[in-house]
């Protein structure tokens, strides 16, 4: 995984001032460790992929059980970053391969979602009580960050797994991942960290 880093860091680093722009609560920081681990489950694509899509999820389980599944044919699941709560970051599948996270799912008339997009999943029981570490808030908001100027994915498309897969999609089995995450805030603050690398 090639993130740039460097680029992130120019723009509003790692440590912020008052000077060096808005104060947020997730301001991006590096994976406290990274790690390649391939998954069985993905599909290579007949032709380059297009990214348009980044979709969070959380994998309603421990991290090692959400990777003992991934890592297991038979599960037919996939992600291409699994997160934990101390901020490891592991990759299980390429990015210009197709992971298998999102499933039956549709946006705005799109139902190919699964071949759109980047999958990552945050370590989490999705029961809306175990919390999200503030570490693992911030290293996704690096990951997305990297993903929207590496794919120029917009602020729009970058959902939850509940956006594309819920009651109207899913009636009989929706989807409500990630439960509990402070979406509305962590949304705001990727728009302030994307308007300075897109300024208008």
């Amino acid at each position: 995984m090639n993130l740039p880093f460097n680029y992130i860091k120019n723009l509003f680093g790692l440590h912020q001032s008052e000077d060096s722009g808005p104060i947020l609560e997730f301001h991006p920081i590096l994976p406290t460790k990274f790690e390649f681990r391939q998954s069985p489950n993905f599909r290579r694509p007949l032709k380059p992929r297009s990214i348009k899509y980044i979709i969070i999820h959380a994998t309603e389980s421990s991290f090692d059980l959400a990777l003992h599944m991934f890592e297991d044919p038979k599960t037919e699941k996939s992600s291409h970053y699994l997160l934990d709560k101390f901020g490891n970051l592991v990759q299980l599948v390429e990015e210009t391969d197709i992971a298998w996270h999102a499933g039956v799912s549709k946006w705005n008339g799109d139902n190919e979602i699964n071949s759109k997009s980047i999958g990552i999943e945050l370590a989490n029981l999705n029961n809306g009580i175990d919390p999200y570490p503030l570490i693992q808030s911030r290293v996704l908001m690096y990951l997305v960050l990297t993903l929207c100027q590496k794919y120029r994915v917009s602020i729009d498309h970058i959902l939850r797994h509940s956006d594309i897969s819920g009651p109207k999609i899913r009636p009989k089995e929706p989807k409500v991942d990630p439960k509990g995450f402070p979406w509305e805030k962590f949304k705001r603050e990727i728009s302030i960290l994307l308007s300075q690398i897109y300024p208008s």
